[in-house]
C-alpha cells in the first residue's frame, strides 16, 4: 500500500512542480531534474506514510522487539558500558515500547521515532535500528549547504552557505552568505536545540565526541531518513548577511524536499556495507557530492578576503573514494596529499591502490618531503583493509588490533557453529569459544582477545605503493572519522608512525566495534536461541531491521588494551576550519599540515 501512496504522490508532482518552477532554472541537467521531480514535502511524505496500513502491524512490531531484546541481552558487546554511561537501560525501554504497542495503537511515526531513539540513545554507530526500506530510501534536503567555520577575529563560530544545488536560481549570489538565524532563532541556538540531531543523544551530561556541534553542522541541511525520522517544519526561513558583509540582512525561505536516494546512491545502498560504515555520515557525503556540484574555487575568487593561491597543487590520481595530489607551500616544502573519503568493505589494500601506484611511480621521491593522509568524514569499511593500509607507513611492522566478545551462551554457541562453517578461521573460533567458558567461570565480562588480521598480512612490504615516500606522516581527522578509519589512525599513533591533526575536534568519532550482521545469525538455526531469530526474514512490515555491535576493538602497540568506543583516538594538534578553508579547498588547513610536517622534519634533523 505504501508503494501506491508514494507512487500517486510522485506522479502528481504537485509540490515538486511548484518547487522547480519557483526556485530552479529550467536548464537543470537531466539526472538532477529527474531527482528533484521525484520529491515532495515533509508533511506530504509523513501524511502518506501514516495512511499506509501495512506499516501498522503490532504483531510484527512485537516480534521484532522481542528479537531486539534477545540480542541486547545475549549479544550486544557494549550493553554494560552504554547502560552505565547513559543511565538508561535499552532492554527496559524496549519492554515499555512493547507494552505501548499492546495497550494502545501507536501510529507509524510515533513507533518508528520511539524505537529508533532507543537505539540512538546508545550513541553507537554500529548499533542502529534501520527504518523500513521505503522510509530509509529517502533524504530530506535544503537547496543550500550550510557549514560552520571559526572566525578568528571574534573567536566565535559562524555559519556560512558554502554551496547550492546546481541550477538553484541566483544560487551564485548566496555562496559566502553568513547565516544568522533559522526560523527566527539564532543559528547556534537552533543547532544546539535541534530535536532531530539531539533526539536522545544528550544524556547524563556526558559530552560525547560523536554528537557535538561539528556533527550537527554537517547534517544541518541534509537529513537521511535511514535511522532517524526528521519531522521538522516544511520551510526554513534563513536570516542571512550576503557575502562581503556590505549588505543589510536578508531573509530567504527554502522548503525541505524529500527525495528518493536510489537514483544516485546505488553503490551506497548495496551489499553488506551498512554494517561496516557509519551510514548516516556516508549517505550525507554521497548526497552532497551528487546534489551540490559548484566549483568552489571559482566562487572563492569573487568573495572578499578569500585568498586562492596559498597552496600549490599538482594532480596525481583520483577515483570514487580517493584523491592524491602533490601540494607545497611558499617555502616549496612538498608533500603527498591523500584524501580517502571511505574505505572499501572488501578487497585488499594492494589491489585498491594498483592504479595509484602506477602514477606514484612517475614521481621522484626526492621531490616529496612528507605525506598527509586526510580521513575527515571517513565512515570506515573493512578493518583488515585499514590495518593493511596502515602497515604501508609503518616500517617496523604493525601489531594488529584485537577484538573481544561478551561471555554469553549465545556467543559461545555462535563461535562453536563458526568453527565448522569458517574453516579458514577454525582455530580462532575454537580459541574464542574455549575462552568464553573459562573466563565466564571467573566472572569476567569479555572473552580472550583475538586479532582479525594475520601478522603476515600487516608486515611492512617494501613494494607497497607508498614505500618510496615513507617519510614523515600526518593524519588529518575530525569527529566524523569513524570505525575502520579510526583503526587506521590508532595504528599510526600507537606505533609512533606519524602525527594526528584534529579538525574542530580533539578526538575521532569513537566507533570501536565489529558488527556481526543479523543476516549472519540466520545461518545458524539449529541453535535453540538462534532459531527464533530466523522469523525476522519473514517480517511483513517492509524491511525494518537492526544491527548490533558484537565485538569490541582494542588498540595495540603502546596503547595495547585500550578501547576506541566512545573515546576515539586523540589528536596531537587541534585546528579550527576558517572561512577560507570552507570556500577554497581547505587551503589554510593544508598549510597548517605542511607546517607541522616541516617542523617534524627539522626536529628529526632531515
Amino acid at each position: 500500500m505504501i508503494d501506491n501512496c508514494l507512487s500517486k504522490l510522485i506522479d502528481a508532482k504537485i509540490f515538486s512542480k511548484k518547487y522547480i518552477r519557483k526556485y530552479f532554472d529550467r536548464n537543470l541537467n537531466e539526472k538532477l531534474h529527474k531527482v528533484l521531480l521525484c520529491g515532495f514535502s515533509l508533511q506530504e511524505f509523513y501524511l502518506n506514510i501514516l495512511a499506509c496500513e501495512d506499516l501498522n502491524d503490532p504483531v510484527s512490531r512485537e516480534d521484532l522487539i522481542s528479537k531486539c531484546i534477545l540480542l541486547f541481552h545475549h549479544h550486544y558487546v557494549y550493553l554494560s558500558l552504554k547502560t552505565l554511561r547513559s543511565g538508561k537501560d535499552p532492554i527496559l525501554e524496549l519492554h515499555e515500547l512493547a507494552n505501548d504497542i499492546r495497550n494502545r495503537h501507536l501510529n507509524s511515526v510515533d513507533y518508528f521515532k520511539k524505537i529508533s531513539n532507543i537505539f540512538a540513545s546508545l550513541e553507537d554507530g554500529h548499533t542502529l535500528y534501520k527504518l523500513p526500506g521505503l522510509i530509509s530510501e529517502y533524504t530530506a534536503i535544503l537547496p543550500v549547504y550550510i557549514e560552520r567555520y571559526h572566525d578568528r577575529e571574534f573567536n566565535a563560530y559562524k555559519y556560512i552557505i558554502t554551496n547550492t544545488i546546481k541550477g538553484l536560481r541566483d544560487g551564485e549570489k548566496l555562496i559566502g552568505a553568513i547565516v544568522n538565524k533559522i526560523n527566527g532563532v539564532p543559528i547556534n541556538t537552533w543547532v544546539a536545540e535541534d530535536e532531530w540531531l539531539n533526539a536522545e543523544h544528550e544524556n547524563s551530561g556526558y559530552n560525547h565526541t560523536k554528537f557535538n556541534g561539528t556533527l550537527k553542522d554537517k547534517h544541518l541541511t541534509i537529513r537521511p531518513q535511514l535511522y532517524n525520522m526528521f519531522t521538522g517544519p516544511d520551510y526554513y526561513n534563513l536570516d542571512i548577511t550576503l557575502k562581503g558583509g556590505s549588505h543589510a540582512n536578508n531573509k530567504i525561505s527554502f522548503p525541505w524536499l524529500v527525495i528518493n536516494n536510489k537514483s544516485f546512491q546505488d553503490t551506497l545502498w548495496s551489499g553488506h556495507a551498512e554494517s561496516e560504515i557509519n551510514y548516516l555520515n556516508e549517505s550525507c557525503r554521497v548526497s552532497k557530492r551528487f546534489l551540490f556540484t559548484h566549483d568552489w574555487e571559482n566562487y572563492a575568487k569573487a568573495i572578499d578576503g578569500i585568498e586562492t593561491n596559498k597552496v600549490n597543487r599538482k594532480y596525481v590520481y583520483t577515483q570514487e573514494n580517493i584523491n592524491i595530489d602533490i601540494i607545497s607551500n611558499a617555502h616549496a616544502f612538498t608533500s603527498l596529499y591523500i584524501r580517502i573519503f571511505a574505505f572499501p568493505t572488501s578487497g585488499n589494500a594492494e589491489g585498491y591502490f594498483v592504479e595509484a601506484g602506477e602514477e606514484l611511480s612517475k614521481i621522484n621521491p626526492e621531490d616529496v618531503q612528507g605525506i598527509i593522509i586526510d580521513l575527515r568524514g571517513n565512515p570506515g569499511g573493512s578493518i583488515i583493509f585499514a590495518e593493511r593500509l596502515a602497515s604501508f607507513f609503518i616500517k617496523k611492522g604493525l601489531e594488529p588490533q584485537k577484538v573481544q566478545y561478551r561471555n554469553t551462551l549465545l556467543n559461545y554457541n555462535l563461535s562453536k557453529k563458526m568453527q565448522t562453517s569458517d574453516v579458514n578461521n577454525n582455530a580462532m573460533h575454537k580459541f574464542v569459544s574455549d575462552s568464553i567458558v573459562s573466563r565466564a567461570q571467573e566472572g569476567l565480562i569479555y572473552s580472550a582477545a583475538v586479532a582479525l588480521s594475520d601478522d603476515s598480512l600487516v608486515a611492512y612490504n617494501e613494494n607497497n605503493p607508498f614505500s618510496l615516500f615513507s617519510k614523515n606522516v600526518i593524519v588529518i581527522v575530525d569527529d566524523q572519522t569513524y570505525s575502520a578509519a579510526e583503526v587506521f589512525v590508532a595504528a599510526i599513533k600507537d606505533h609512533s608512525a606519524g602525527l594526528v591533526l584534529g579538525v574542530d575536534a580533539s578526538n575521532t568519532g569513537g566507533g570501536g566495534a565489529n558488527v556481526f550482521r543479523l543476516v549472519n545469525l540466520f545461518q545458524y538455526p539449529e541453535n535453540s536461541m538462534l532459531s527464533d531469530l530466523t522469523r525476522l526474514n519473514q517480517l511483513s512490515f517492509t524491511g525494518s531491521n537492526f544491527i548490533i555491535s558484537n565485538r569490541r576493538l582494542l588498540r595495540a602497540g603502546k596503547n595495547s588494551g585500550k578501547g576506541i568506543e566512545d573515546v576515539g583516538v586523540s589528536a596531537d594538534y587541534i585546528y579550527r576550519l576558517s572561512k577560507s578553508d570552507l570556500l577554497n579547498r581547505n587551503n589554510e588547513l593544508l598549510l597548517k599540515a605542511l607546517s607541522l610536517l616541516e617542523s617534524q622534519q627539522n626536529n628529526n634533523g632531515d
